[in-house]
């Protein structure tokens, strides 16, 4: 497949491209900033900011906490084009599912020692998250070829659950489109709130947010070098 023989995978659990990260993940997320659009809306700038802050913020708390856990809790898998460029990433990792409330919480290191402790509603499960691809790079293979191997990493990972989740808003169609035809499938719906941009800046808007899960029978196999 072309997305094989253009873009490499590689597994990240530390803050070397951080900043990449970051800048991919709100030029994926809310477009590439103008040049005058800092001159033009001050505010709209400033709140960019705030949010680039706290997503390359998130995105460290991860990257550090797979570190400590040297891979056992998750990974971000990042692709790479030929040149060296950083093409897309995602975030595979442990999730603590509520099946009672229906949400994730991150697994942490210390988590995974207290096994005693986790209430029957609670269950660890693979979770994939922020996939993201620069736009450049887009419908040449890089989300597809992530997603193999995040699955195949997900397998390895999962402790009992027997399938791989992921969220996505149900506006996304382009998203929900591919992970259903890669066999997801819709399990339950939420309310919950995402920012948007628009002409003025950004807000918070209601959106539905839709849960998938992937039984691995029917996962991909790790490509083959």
């Amino acid at each position: 497949a072309a997305g094989e023989e253009v873009f490499s995978i590689e597994s990240l659990r530390d803050r070397r491209f951080l900043r990449d990260l970051t800048k991919l993940s709100v030029e994926s997320f809310f477009g590439e900033q103008q040049v005058m659009a800092g001159f033009l809306n001050p505010f709209a700038a400033a709140q960019r900011g705030f949010m680039f802050e706290e997503i390359s913020s998130d995105l460290g708390r991860r990257l550090d906490s797979y570190g400590r856990s040297n891979g056992a809790t998750g990974t971000l898998l990042v692709a790479v084009s030929p040149e060296g460029d950083i093409a897309g990433f995602l975030d595979v990792g442990l999730r603590q599912l509520n099946k009672t409330e229906g949400n994730f919480t991150p697994c942490t290191v210390e988590d995974l020692k207290l096994v005693l402790e986790v209430p029957p509603e609670v269950v660890r499960v693979p979770y994939i998250a922020n996939v993201a691809v620069q736009s450049r790079f887009r419908r040449q293979g890089a989300a597809a070829l992530l997603l193999d191997q995040a699955e195949a990493f997900a397998k390895v990972m999962d402790i009992g659950d027997g399938a791989v989740w992921l969220e996505v808003t149900d506006t996304n169609a382009a998203a929900l489109e591919l992970y259903k035809k890669r066999g997801y499938s819709i399990v339950s719906e939420t309310q919950a709130e995402e920012v948007e941009r628009n002409m003025m800046g950004y807000k918070f808007i209601k959106v539905k947010r839709l849960t998938l899960s992937k039984r691995f029978a029917d996962a991909l196999e790790v490509p083959k070098a």
